[in-house]
């Protein structure tokens, strides 16, 4: 006890009612609910009358392990997830009669068979669909029907809010089929532990006296990330006697997609438990002030209204280096051969990334020098179809595609004739695929023979457009390069087009888009003749996917949630990769996407190393210290929150604050509320000057004004060519020639009402 903050004590020794904590990632929120429970042990709360929940299996294990060191041969409250609290609660409501006695079913394959089985009820169009395309409309449809059941609003609502595409409206009434074939068959699946129990309670008043009331308090770990369902199973298991204390940060909340919003922490946990106390751990233990600082600066764009919450490092962590690097000179397995070099093992590293796609060039770059990975989350790169259907091209141009082995052979021919779809059935497909694999020089031929009897002129172009490539390919027409072949290839295959027909949603599209530019981009860096190439992918994929001994982590953001590592990449920061945008923008002012980098960010505790796009105008922006994006310079450049890090003045703080002394030289940043907020906080005095951000594309300046102070307001501007005149509530006046793209840059500016 003597080891935790006044702000971790104040939690412990919450007194009656309700409680919502706001932890910072690495805040000791653990030790801090650890004693909590120990602490009202204590006090003579009987270990069954408390509950605590946690979000998943591995923060249960270690969660109750701390625990039962801290209570030694004392009894142990319940500790459950949410599935197994729901899986307990279907086995009592069954034994009352209030819940039918269905199968569990855990595996993954019975529903999504299930789920297939209802689409293909209300669309049998599809059963004459690829392989690949039923798959992946499968995949959208149970994704769906997760959506439905987490929210418990009707089908067709759910679809509204969603936004699908219309061509996917059969997913509502394939939904209700769904649930019907489920009640025939009698079967409950791992994502219906919840809603069934649930669904049960609200319709009989009698199984709500079996669970309510039953304890005295509920502790809610990682409350940010519940959905509606949970928060109606919590509101249950409380009834009217127990004390809630929910615990979790909002701005860590990045299950959007599972039904998760920054509203359950932030407001409706008071609308479902008022006259809640409210407590704060604000200080991390686990990176050190360049960290925090970075973290604070790029988090406060999500409250515009608001100061916001700071993220403070205890004076006790270590001074963690933020380096930011552009990505094509990285030269990731030279850095990462000398972190090995310095003592260090791979296994303290990871590569975090928001799209898997994102990991593939940087996977061929370490395959190629010779360093150990593995994936957490996805196949390896060259295992995924796309890229199989592409090397399955490149085998047939180098004449190597049936000297495979038969069951590689096999595979690499039906990805070359399913990705992208053609629109053919499935039956006229496998046809097609068993006749070339028997007689591969009349393949040509065997193309026209496919052609159905009645089919639409864009199958028979398409199948005409196919065979013309592989006929081009078959005969060695080749002389160009091989990243040129392959931009040929995706070209003649429509592939763009074809992946977004057969993705059913457009940031699953783009994720595979993305993807195959990443293997012709590595096809481009390696420069070697074709033959070479195809070698160099063979040998590759030769070697183990699950490498022994020491290796580096590649996984998602999503997956690295409540874990840190010494050493942490980010690749891809790349505005529209990360942010990531759907259809050429961003959803909701990119807060979700925000919220996710803020989360990878801080799952590092030593370095952090940033990989983003060459961007002169950013490395202009981070020397003035500036926290701000300026939108009007075009796309193709550093991820806007590299920007809004303000990565130059978060390092010299974080710096200062190391220092054996402050330096007596004042910092000068142009965005410098954070910092000074920051270091008010610590109480430490660090002067830092404001100075004005130089302007992009600024010529001259035309009136002896003072220059403008940040957060001066505009009253009203006139533009005119390369020319703006503001005028100040003051009614001052301020006249600038810009460049075109300064004048784009500037107007973006005023329509913030931040005038420069």
């Amino acid at each position: 006890m003597t080891r935790l903050t006044r702000e971790q004590l104040a939690v412990v020794h919450h007194g009656q009612g309700h409680a919502r904590v706001s932890a910072v990632a690495g805040s000791g929120k653990s030790s801090t609910l650890v004693e909590r429970v120990a602490w009202l042990m204590e006090q003579g709360v009987a270990h069954q009358r408390i509950l605590v929940v946690m979000f998943n299996v591995a923060a249960r294990e270690g969660f109750e392990q701390r625990l039962r060191q801290r209570l030694g041969a004392q009894p142990m409250p319940t500790v459950r997830t949410f599935h197994a609290l729901g899986l307990r609660l279907c086995a009592t409501l069954v034994r009352a009669g209030a819940l039918p006695d269905w199968r569990l079913v855990s595996e993954a394959w019975p529903r999504q068979r299930l789920c297939e089985e209802a689409l293909l009820g209300v669309a049998p169009e599809l059963a004459r669909a690829g392989r690949e395309q039923l798959r992946s409309e499968v995949e959208l449809f149970s994704g769906f029907v997760d959506r439905v059941g987490a929210d418990l609003i009707d089908a067709a609502s759910q679809f509204e809010r969603l936004d699908f595409d219309a061509e996917l409206r059969h997913f509502v009434p394939a939904f209700e089929r769904f649930q019907r074939l489920r009640e025939r068959q009698g079967l409950r699946f791992f994502t219906d532990l919840i809603g069934d129990p649930v669904c049960a309670l609200e319709a009989e008043p009698s199984a709500r006296a079996l669970v309510a009331d039953r304890l005295d308090h509920l502790i809610i770990d990682e409350y940010q990330d519940i959905n509606p369902i949970q928060q109606r199973l919590i509101r249950h298991l409380a009834g009217r006697r127990a004390a809630v204390m929910a615990v979790g940060d909002a701005d860590q909340c990045i299950y959007a997609w599972r039904g998760a919003e920054p509203s359950f922490m932030a407001h409706r946990f008071g609308e479902d438990f008022p006259r809640a106390s409210d407590y704060r751990l604000s200080y991390t233990f686990r990176y050190g002030h360049r960290l925090s600082l970075a973290a604070s600066h790029v988090i406060r764009h999500n409250h515009p209204t608001t100061e916001g919450e700071l993220c403070l490092s205890h004076h006790a962590n270590p001074q963690t280096r933020i380096e930011w690097m552009e990505e094509g000179r990285a030269d990731l397995p030279k850095r990462l051969q000398d972190w090995r070099a310095e003592g260090r093992s791979l296994r303290e590293a990871v590569l975090l990334v928001r799209l898997f796609s994102m990991s593939a060039l940087h996977e061929l770059a370490l395959l190629g020098a010779g360093i150990p990975y593995r994936l957490e989350g996805r196949e390896p790169v060259l295992t995924q179809p796309e890229v199989g259907a592409l090397c399955g091209h490149l085998g047939l141009a180098a004449g190597h595609l049936f000297d495979l082995p038969m069951t590689e052979r096999r595979e690499r021919v039906h990805q070359m004739l399913t990705i992208p779809p053609m629109g053919l059935s499935r039956e006229v497909v496998e046809r097609l695929e068993g006749a070339i694999l028997a007689k591969p020089k009349a393949a040509v031929a065997l193309f026209e023979a496919a052609i159905p009897a009645k089919a639409h002129p864009k199958q028979v172009e398409r199948l005409r457009e196919r065979a013309a490539l592989w006929g081009a390919l078959a005969a060695g027409q080749v002389g160009v390069s091989v990243d040129a072949l392959l931009r040929r290839v995706v070209s003649a295959l429509h592939m763009d087009e074809g992946l977004l027909f057969s993705s059913g949603r457009a940031e699953l599209a783009e994720e595979r888009k993305l993807l195959v530019e990443a293997f012709i981009r590595f096809a481009a860096q390696c420069g070697e003749p074709l033959q070479a190439f195809v070698e160099r992918l063979a040998e590759y994929r030769a070697r183990p996917t699950t490498p022994a001994g020491d290796a580096l982590l590649i996984t998602s953001i999503h997956r690295a949630k409540g874990l840190e590592w010494p050493l942490v990449i980010v690749p891809g920061l790349e505005e529209g990769r990360f942010p990531f945008y759907v259809g050429g923008s961003i959803e909701g002012g990119g807060e979700d996407e925000r919220r996710l980098f803020y989360v990878a960010i801080t799952r590092a505790q030593e370095r952090l190393w940033l990989l983003h796009p060459g961007d002169t105008t950013f490395e202009s922006w981070r020397e003035q210290g500036s926290g701000e994006a300026p939108w009007g310079l075009g796309r193709g450049r550093a991820s806007r929150f590299l920007y809004e890090s303000n990565l130059a003045l978060s390092d010299a703080v974080g710096s200062a604050l190391g220092a054996a002394t402050l330096p007596e030289t004042p910092l000068r940043a142009v965005e410098c509320r954070v910092a000074r907020r920051y270091l008010h906080a610590l109480g430490t005095t660090l002067p830092i000057e404001h100075q004005p951000p130089r302007t992009p594309g600024v010529e001259s300046s035309a009136t002896g004004v003072a220059p403008w102070r940040r957060g001066q307001r505009v009253r009203h501007a006139r533009f005119g060519t390369g020319v703006v005149v503001c005028v100040s509530p003051e009614g001052e006046k301020v006249q600038v020639r810009f460049g075109n793209e300064g004048l784009k840059w500037l107007m973006l500016s005023y329509a913030k009402l931040e005038p420069l």
